[in-house]
């Protein structure tokens, strides 16, 4: 009987990997890229969790540079992109500033796009998760960068 469940996971697993959704998974790669971007992820909440890191504690991920200087950044770049300020020049810092160097610099990621969609109130959570999907997308993107110099090297 036990042998029976076996073949018949085996058959399921065979039908999957056959069908559209095992093609594009599997052969195309998805499912490593999707882990790849997920492992980093889940590891980095999870040491968040572990120490106490807000949201999961009172701790605060925001220290040094990341609090003194990426985070106000961080906030004039989500308040230009609501209200339509511009990004060449800013009079926020003393008699005014090239704002274009320091948001290349600090804050020109596009994943910080996402801080439009979060109101003030939240932006530390909002910072905290943009910094966790960047670490899952350093793992996806180094992910796909071995898998094309594999099948670049293979190919020789």
């Amino acid at each position: 009987m036990r042998r029976k469940v076996k073949k018949s996971a085996r058959e399921i697993y065979e039908r999957f990997r056959k069908s559209r959704a095992g093609v594009i998974l599997y052969d195309k790669g998805v499912l490593y890229f999707a882990l790849a971007f997920i492992i980093p992820s889940v590891l980095m909440l999870i040491g968040f969790g572990q120490r106490g890191i807000h949201p999961f504690g009172s701790q605060q991920m925001l220290v040094v540079d990341l609090w003194h200087q990426y985070y106000p950044f961080f906030r004039v770049v989500s308040e230009k992109l609501r209200t339509g300020g511009s990004f060449l020049y800013s009079w926020q810092n003393g008699m005014g500033t090239n704002f274009l160097s320091l948001i290349s610099y600090y804050a020109a990621s596009p994943l910080n796009l996402l801080s439009v969609f979060t109101p003030n109130s939240v932006t530390r959570d909002a910072l905290t998760f943009i910094l966790v999907a960047k670490i899952g997308f350093a793992g996806a993107f180094s992910a796909a960068s071995c898998a094309i110099l594999t099948s670049a090297a293979t190919s020789r």
